[in-house]
């Protein structure tokens, strides 16, 4: 007879590699890839400046945060 009341540890596995990919996915979903060469990337990073965030941004922080506290 199956216990059904423990889920086994091979479920229990796959079920959280299948929500760390989920929190990636979702991570990554305003991700747009273009390719661009070493050179040029490096000069855009570089060029990024810092922005002065209100407090709808802490809300995005404490939101991810908390999709990140089951792994």
């Amino acid at each position: 007879m199956i216990d059904l009341s423990r889920p086994s540890r091979t479920y229990v596995f796959w079920l959280l590699i299948a929500y760390a990919f989920f929190v990636v996915y979702v991570s990554l979903i305003p991700f747009e890839y273009r390719v661009h060469s070493l050179d040029e990337a490096l000069l855009k990073f570089s060029a990024i400046q810092y922005l002065d965030l209100g407090l709808a941004s802490r809300a995005d922080w404490i939101a991810n945060i908390i999709l990140y506290i089951p792994l």
